[in-house]
């Protein structure tokens, strides 16, 4: 293969490197800080049914309400499932929208382009979780809404990240909406909001 041949593959092997190293990679932007669950003892606490608009973030949903340890007992299912509640209902939605980028940044965007991945570039995905309790009798007691985002990233210095701490866009929003919903139930334990299950009904006794 003559000089130039062998100088043309090594460009094209350069330039799929630098694309590959420039491959973005997700990170929570921490707006919300980080809390752990409340990991409550759930005996003698109501029931609940979680009802999710948004059934790909199930996991994360039914992790952070039996961690809390507020009910005694819960199902989460789709909205419209539809079943009859137990003693109170979670209502939970999750929105995602990308942040539209000012002026400055999309200057700085076509700046950091040019640097072929020299300089990052970045995106910013928004997402709010809002949770309504209800009672058994459907009576809405509270509201509750928290905001935080995901970041992608697209740097050359990427490629020197060891894997294990690269998230997907997926586990990234997975540890946000568990992160807002941990938020949520340390605020209705705070709120005092939750009777507590009424007591099991005693056989009547014989004569």
């Amino acid at each position: 293969m003559r000089h130039g041949g062998w100088t043309r593959v090594t460009t094209l092997s350069a330039l799929w490197l630098l694309a590959a190293a420039c491959a973005p990679i997700y990170v929570r932007s921490g707006r919300l800080p980080t809390v752990t669950s409340l990991r409550l003892d759930p005996a003698g606490r109501p029931t609940a049914t979680v009802r999710l608009s948004s059934p790909e973030f199930l996991t994360p949903i039914e992790r952070a309400t039996r961690e809390s340890g507020l009910f005694s007992a819960f199902t989460v299912e789709p909205n419209t499932a539809g079943t009859s509640s137990r003693d109170c209902t979670v209502s939970v939605s999750v929105d995602a929208r990308l942040r539209q980028p000012t002026g400055k940044q999309v200057a700085y965007t076509l700046a950091a382009g040019m640097t072929l991945g020299v300089l990052p570039l970045t995106r910013q995905v928004d997402l709010v979780l809002t949770a309504t309790i209800a009672d058994r009798s459907g009576h809405a007691l509270k509201t509750y809404r928290f905001e935080d985002s995901i970041r992608e990233i697209e740097q050359v210095v990427i490629m020197f990240v060891p894997l294990g701490a690269i998230l997907t866009p997926d586990r990234a929003a997975t540890r946000v909406v568990e992160n807002m919903m941990r938020h949520v139930y340390r605020q209705l334990d705070a709120d005092r909001l939750l009777a507590p299950a009424p007591p099991a009904a005693r056989p009547a006794d014989r004569g």
